[in-house]
């Protein structure tokens, strides 16, 4: 258990995504040392393995896959990640049940499968390109009487398929509906979505739930839903990528980049890039 918790703080997310395309825009540089093996383990942070940790508690408690769980905050040696990790875990689980979202299909759910790498391709216009959804559930009109009543989900008005997107948080945002709406991974995940379903005959997602807990001395807990992205969205999405991709074998140090909110690029500080 231990040992797959490591090697997703060590490679992070999916692969060929949201993320990796981000770090591409950001600085190319940056990403062509980010596929490096080494990466992050000398930087690690301990805000993102509470994230890590905590994301991959959710995916067992969701799944009903309480076993894990035993497994996991057994085996955790990030002891400082696996501590806050716990705290926010398990007042989670005080607030929400494992059907809080409806029925759930699917937890950690990665895409593209083999037989779905041309409708995403189709969808995102490159390759290649991966992600991995937190959650899929069937929310039905029982739950959306329900969850209409939750803050930030007023709008939830049609039974269906949703996304869920967990996101453990430092501190709350007042621009966080805004960000959620005009964010790159929500758009690509819920039109990747919907092309893979047009492809099986299935029905496409009524819709992206941000689950965000904030970490504060007493966790809140926000909702966010968004809508499935209009078309003009998504060819947004597109042209942005493109432009990604054009630049991912340019490996151009970025010199904007060396300080992101006011932190030091840890590959300017290990001497990895000496911005030349």
């Amino acid at each position: 258990m231990l040992q797959i918790l490591q090697s997703e703080l060590e490679t992070g997310g999916s692969g060929a995504g949201i993320s990796y395309y981000s770090t591409i825009a950001e600085c190319s540089r940056k990403a062509a040392l980010a596929k490096d093996a080494e990466r992050y383990y000398n930087a690690t942070t301990t805000g993102r393995d509470v994230g890590t940790i905590g994301h991959k508690l959710l995916e067992y408690y969701h799944g009903k896959r309480e076993k894990e769980i035993a497994i996991l905050t057994s085996d955790i040696a990030l002891q400082e990640a696996s501590d806050e990790a716990g705290r926010l875990f398990n007042a989670y689980t005080q607030a929400h049940t494992v059907d809080f979202f409806g029925e759930v299909l699917q937890t950690e759910r990665f895409f593209p499968t083999e037989a779905e790498v041309v409708a995403v391709e189709a969808a995102v216009g490159i390759k290649p390109f991966t992600g991995r959804i937190d959650l899929v559930a069937v929310v039905r009109l029982a739950d959306v009487e329900r969850l209409q009543k939750v803050p930030g989900l007023e709008e939830l008005t049609a039974p269906g398929i949703y996304l869920v997107d967990h996101k453990f948080k430092g501190k709350r945002d007042s621009n966080a509906l805004l960000i959620y709406n005009n964010s790159p991974q929500f758009t690509a995940y819920m039109a990747c979505y919907n092309a893979i379903a047009d492809d099986a005959g299935a029905p496409h997602c009524q819709g992206m739930i941000a689950n965000v807990i904030v970490g504060n001395k007493t966790p809140v807990f926000e909702k966010y839903l968004v809508k499935p992205p209009a078309a003009s969205q998504i060819v947004a999405l597109r042209t942005w990528l493109a432009w990604c991709k054009q630049r991912e074998n340019d490996n151009q140090p970025n010199w904007i980049s060396c300080f992101n909110y006011h932190r030091p690029c840890e590959h300017m500080l290990s001497g990895r890039c000496t911005k030349e």
